[in-house]
């Protein structure tokens, strides 16, 4: 993780916690299906103070496999503590090996994120009834 700051900082502790589940103090989960959570907590350093973070995480290839998704369909979301919405983040994948594929989002800010990938829409369904087809006449 790189953080980027505008003014200097001083004994910055940062601590990331993996998470299975969603946070319980947050209400709604991060939209789509979720490959993991992180909580990322920080001392002495607030938002106000960071210009931006990069963040790298991996998610396994045999999940991606096993989901039937496209790799760089994976996105980092983070939980908007003001407004109570999950936010993409910019994610580019930046690599792989045998095992992951690795990837750096770019985030405004620490709080907590979503690992994962957006469901995509269910196709429109259409009913038709009473139908009638008119011949029609073509002319040379």
């Amino acid at each position: 993780m790189t953080i980027v700051v505008g003014e200097n900082v001083e004994n910055v502790r940062i601590t990331v916690q993996q998470l299975t589940d969603k946070p319980a103090e947050i209400a709604i989960g991060a939209p789509g299906v979720t490959y993991t959570y992180l909580n990322i907590v920080s001392e002495n350093i607030t938002d106000a103070d960071i210009d931006i973070v990069l963040i790298n995480f991996r998610v396994e290839k045999a999940w991606i496999t096993a989901e039937n998704v496209d790799p760089d369909s994976i996105v980092m979301l983070r939980w908007d503590l003001v407004a109570e919405v999950w936010v993409s983040l910019p994610t580019t994948r930046i690599g792989e090996d045998n095992t992951y594929y690795y990837y750096q989002a770019e985030s405004p800010g620490l709080s907590i994120f979503g690992i994962g990938y957006a469901l995509a829409p269910a196709p429109a369904e259409f009913e038709f009834s009473n139908l009638v087809i008119e011949p029609s006449e073509v002319r040379a």
